[in-house]
């Protein structure tokens, strides 16, 4: 079971729109998503088939190439939303956050910080065709 997870796209643009999103240290790396030791929601992602590939499988930073056939188009990462979106609702977190290191009202900020950039993203990915996007699942 994963301890640190989220969504990371290693081949954004080095440009205005995406600058706000990019790791300082990393060029063209953007993790979009992050969240540490969260199961029920990691469980939530990998049950909606959107982890495929990467449950049971420790993401490496400088192997990407295994990762070819685990990338989220639009459409996943719409659905990664949908299913994020719900962990910035204090009535859903109080019944489905049993399984995580954070309590409801530390959650629900982390969450919806992941939401906005990752709304952020799915804006730019939908002018810049190509992004590679993938959930990983480190041990």
């Amino acid at each position: 079971m994963g301890l640190d997870n989220g969504l990371i796209c290693k081949n954004a643009p080095r440009t205005k729109e995406f600058k706000p999103l990019m790791d300082e240290y990393h060029e063209h790396t953007i993790e979009i998503c992050y969240w540490r030791k969260c199961w029920d929601f990691r469980n939530e992602i990998i049950e909606a088939g959107l982890g495929i590939g990467c449950d049971d499988r420790r993401w490496e930073e400088n192997d990407t190439t295994s990762l070819e056939n685990f990338y989220l188009q639009i459409p996943q990462l719409e659905a990664f939303r949908d299913i994020l979106a719900k962990y910035t609702d204090p009535e859903y977190v109080a019944e489905h956050n049993e399984d995580s290191i954070w309590n409801d009202d530390k959650i629900i900020p982390i969450m919806q910080d992941n939401l906005d950039r990752l709304d952020y993203f799915i804006s730019l990915m939908k002018q810049s065709p190509g992004l590679k996007v993938w959930f990983y699942d480190s041990y």
